[in-house]
């Protein structure tokens, strides 16, 4: 362990939980070594755009929120019989972009696949997750939004805390959209009633809830 990851790994120790830590000029090398470091046990998410490196501790919501809308992509996959593999909050980089980034939760859908089986991603040569998540409850993710563009994310599914929001990746920028890339049939809007319903009756009814409504006539015949 060099030094300056000493020192990294010091600050980190002390970022409160629902707070970022931001360190400007940070060697793309000193990134990897963090990474190696910290280890798979570290549950803060770590960004690198271009030098600038940035941590953030999360909230217990996050992870809340985040096994939810998990949760909600497994019934919709089920009810359409197509394959879902999610991979949490796995990190996300290329060493040719100097870029890397780690999500709330991301999961596969169109390219479930062609990861099957895979137990190490290369991102310079494997498609990146089919829609990343981001819960901003305390903290901005924003920020992340360039690397996940670079990276080629096709969808980013945002939650503040009471709205969600797609953005689909248009010629190298995010652009809101009021349905999924992914699910075309579902509008963001019932993504957030879903999720603000698993607050007040638990994930187990939410669940419920979305699997109901999967089931339902009105989307018998639909493309989904």
């Amino acid at each position: 362990m060099s030094v300056q990851t000493v020192s990294y790994v010091e600050a980190i120790a002390h970022i409160p939980p629902g707070a970022t830590l931001r360190i400007p000029a940070v060697p793309w090398e000193d990134y990897a070594q963090l990474l190696v470091e910290l280890g798979d046990d570290y549950h803060g998410r770590i960004s690198y755009n271009d030098g600038c490196l940035e941590i953030m501790s999360p909230l217990p919501v996050h992870e809340e929120f985040a096994e939810v809308v998990r949760g909600i992509a497994r019934e919709i996959t089920r009810a359409l019989g197509v394959k879902l593999e999610t991979r949490g909050s796995m990190t996300m980089r290329s060493i040719w972009q100097r870029k890397g980034a780690e999500p709330d939760t991301c999961f596969y859908v169109q390219n479930a696949i062609r990861i099957i089986g895979q137990r190490s991603l290369d991102f310079d040569v494997d498609p990146p997750p089919d829609v990343v998540v981001e819960i901003d409850v305390t903290n901005e993710s924003q920020s992340k939004f360039p690397i996940y563009a670079a990276l080629g994310v096709p969808e980013i599914w945002h939650y503040d805390g009471h709205t969600a929001s797609f953005y689909t990746l248009v010629n190298a920028e995010y652009v809101v959209t009021a349905h999924s890339r992914a699910f075309p049939f579902l509008p963001s809007t019932l993504l957030a009633q879903w999720i603000e319903h698993s607050k007040t009756v638990g994930q187990d009814a939410a669940l419920d809830t979305v699997r109901a409504w999967m089931h339902a006539p009105k989307l018998q015949g639909q493309s989904r």
